[in-house]
């Protein structure tokens, strides 16, 4: 489906780490290749990164993590405050998908997943033109309450030149610590 959809806007893609099947799906016309991707994407849990000219698609989980030492850090992070975390109030505390259920006749039918403590905050709500089983579509909840929240915390920094061949979409670790964070640089 992502190396038809690519093909259609002509856009050179390699799709070859990407797995899964779609029961079914639809692209209302006109709908920029970006636009329909992105569905599939958050529903497959996968991203795309250019690398060498090509956009190259990959399941999140399959990549490796690299593990960052402070001597990794180039001289004008090693000093300076780098975390940021956004404010609490404004992360999302449900996640509500719409999808085509097959066992209601394809029926658009609504899956969501919330947060159980107190927390205040907003609803995020994913339009997905997919066949989903219920179960499959209360995980997608899930993961998108999941990336939401997780994407008001950022680690800017600077890597020195033995790091160069990170790329888009790398995992990050720092030596001691339990956050991984995704590469977008």
């Amino acid at each position: 489906m992502v190396a038809d959809l690519c093909l259609r806007a002509d856009v050179p893609a390699d799709v070859s780490a990407l797995s899964g099947a779609v029961s079914g799906y639809v692209v209302d016309p006109p709908a920029a290749a970006r636009d329909a991707l992105e569905p599939l994407m958050a529903a497959y849990d996968f991203i795309a990164a250019e690398h060498e000219g090509d956009i190259v698609f990959f399941h999140r989980d399959r990549r490796s993590t690299v593990t960052l030492s402070l001597g990794d850090l180039a001289a004008e992070s090693a000093g300076a405050a780098f975390a940021q975390r956004g404010d609490a109030a404004d992360k999302p505390i449900e996640a509500r998908v719409r999808f085509l259920d097959p066992e209601r006749d394809y029926l658009i039918a609504s899956a969501s997943a919330r947060r159980l403590d107190r927390a205040e905050g907003g609803v995020v709500s994913v339009d997905a033109p997919l066949v989903l089983e219920t179960e499959a579509a209360e995980a997608l909840a899930g993961l998108v309450l999941a990336e939401r929240r997780s994407a008001s915390e950022a680690l800017h920094l600077a890597l020195g030149p033995d790091m160069i061949a990170l790329e888009p979409g790398d995992h990050l670790a720092i030596a001691d610590r339990d956050d991984i964070f995704r590469n977008f640089a």
